[in-house]
């Protein structure tokens, strides 16, 4: 677990939006949205409106995008949202919705 709170760790707001924009150059029509901070500091990215510590990733190539914006952070949490919502657990410590 990192010791600062994400939103006071500039060089981990700077990794995971250079990672997140690189993948999703890759990605057809992902959208992700990044938020960090309490939730009174929301820093999106992406557009839309994202929970304090979550990732949001939509699109074919969700699964992957997110594992890999987790591994870069200890302690975060990354989501794919899905039709379904329904929340069950992912190997890599996500939880996957849909």
């Amino acid at each position: 677990m990192l010791d600062a709170p994400l939103h006071n760790r500039p060089e981990i707001v700077a990794l995971l939006k250079r990672q997140l924009e690189r993948t999703l150059a890759k990605s057809n029509g992902a959208e992700a949205r990044l938020s960090l901070g309490p939730p009174t500091i929301d820093k999106t990215l992406g557009g839309g409106l994202a929970l304090p510590g979550l990732h949001e990733v939509m699109g074919s190539g969700a699964p992957a995008i997110a594992a890999m914006l987790a591994s870069q952070v200890g302690g975060a949490t990354a989501w794919i949202l899905g039709r379904e919502r329904v929340r069950r657990p992912y190997p890599c410590g996500i939880e996957i919705a849909g």
